[in-house]
């Protein structure tokens, strides 16, 4: 199975990207001014993708072990091989 993708879906995920890029942000987060009408509309937003992050993370596959955490790298106990 080849890891391609249609040239449809290239540009649905180049509009996706473009479309965040033109998000107005600071340090690569959102910053969005309010009136004090719309605060509790935000803050109700701001919550539910909080959830749906959440959510998703938890619904992923566990992460890869580092092999470094696998071996032990202490050499104490290794011997040396002799000619036969």
């Amino acid at each position: 199975m080849k890891n391609t993708i249609t040239r449809r879906e290239w540009m649905r995920r180049l509009a996706a990207v473009s479309t965040l890029a033109a998000l107005p942000n600071k340090d690569g987060r959102l910053t969005l001014k309010l009136s004090r009408d719309d605060y509790q509309d935000a803050a109700d937003a701001v919550a539910k993708l909080q959830k749906d992050m959440a959510e998703f993370t938890a619904s992923q596959p566990p992460t890869h072990t580092p092999l470094s955490v696998l071996f032990d790298e202490s050499e104490d106990e290794t011997q040396q091989l002799k000619d036969q």
